[in-house]
């Protein structure tokens, strides 16, 4: 009853402010409009904020105040609470629209909503009805990644076989695409290691558990470079790294610049010293070979042209 009462009083005092034509409304209103903002960048040093700009006419012959509020869910909007606009015009106004810090890909429903509270400083609230604009805000995706070695140091024999695992972090705030390589795989191949990847990609999940990758290493037989060290004990030692280099492609495709990381791990690859030892009487062992062989041969040929049989002393039995 009392919100009757209220319509009719809030009627009279606008019949009494203006002059009302054949079909002219009396209720006042006006219209907003927004444009659709720009995507949010939400990666760590953006700044994580879109600006939403509106408009709001007022086709009355009577100046309003119009009440403004925001819902935009995990999403923080600010703008004017509200705004006065002049009888037959126009103003602008800007709403912030800010993001979390790595907060997923994905879009927002947002909504301004506006109302005429007062007409001619005459309060109106009971008479007017808000009107509401809805917008979609995006949320942009962004690479990031993290690669570890789960040893930074190892050692092993000539022709030993290990296993090196990797693990891969997507960091991002989106579902990604890592591509694997070795990337100094064609060196290490050079030098007589054998590398075995049986990974060439991975997805994974933003924020999820990482990947480990394994990554399998048989050693060359022996050293053959000379950049080594001589240990205490009479052994070599070579040391090599593996750089495991982890690409999204994420980055590739959408961001103009591949992001990358590497991760290494060292191997020192021992060789004993009395590997070393036999190798050193290799090439004299073939020689004394060599020699044995000429030899026998020679023995076995002397004594089959040799064949005259010696003179034996005959005893005279007639004298």
């Amino acid at each position: 009853m009392a919100r009757k009462l209220l319509f009719f009083l809030t009627a009279i005092i606008l019949l009494q402010l203006v002059p009302i034509s054949q079909g002219q409304n009396i209720i006042p209103e006006v219209e907003i409009q927004c444009d659709q903002p720009a995507p949010i960048d939400v990666y760590p040093g953006a700044t994580r904020t879109t600006i939403i700009y509106c408009s709001i006419q007022n086709s009355n012959p009577y100046n309003v105040k119009v009440e403004i509020t925001y819902q935009g869910g995990v999403l923080v909007i600010a703008g004017p609470a509200s705004v006065t606009v002049g009888a037959g015009s126009e103003i602008t106004f800007q709403a912030a629209v800010r993001g979390e810090l790595r907060q997923s890909v994905g879009s927002q429903v947002v909504s301004i909503t506006s109302q005429v509270t007062e007409a001619s400083g005459a309060p109106v609230s009971a008479i007017t009805q808000p009107e509401e604009v809805k917008l979609l805000v995006v949320i942009n995706q962004f690479s990031r990644l993290r690669v570890e070695a789960a040893e930074s140091l190892v050692t092993m024999g000539i022709g030993n076989e290990i296993d090196l695992d990797f693990w891969v972090y997507n960091d991002g705030n989106g579902r990604d695409q890592f591509n694997l390589e070795i990337s100094n795989k064609e060196y290490l191949e050079e030098s007589g290691w054998s590398v075995l990847s049986p990974m060439s990609s991975v997805e994974i999940d933003s924020l999820s558990a990482p990947e480990k990758v394994r990554i399998t290493l048989i050693a060359p037989p022996r050293i053959s470079s000379n950049n080594f060290t001589v240990l205490g004990n009479g052994s070599h030692q070579q040391v090599f790294n593996l750089e495991f280099k982890v690409t999204s492609e994420f980055s590739i495709s959408n961001e103009g610049i591949a992001n990358y990381q590497i991760a290494e791990t060292s191997i020192k690859l021992i060789e004993p010293n009395d590997s070393l030892i036999a190798r050193s009487l290799a090439f004299p062992n073939t020689i004394f070979s060599i020699f044995a062989i000429c030899s026998a041969a020679l023995f076995f040929n002397y004594s089959r042209f040799n064949t005259k049989s010696p003179t034996v002393a005959t005893p005279n039995l007639h004298r």
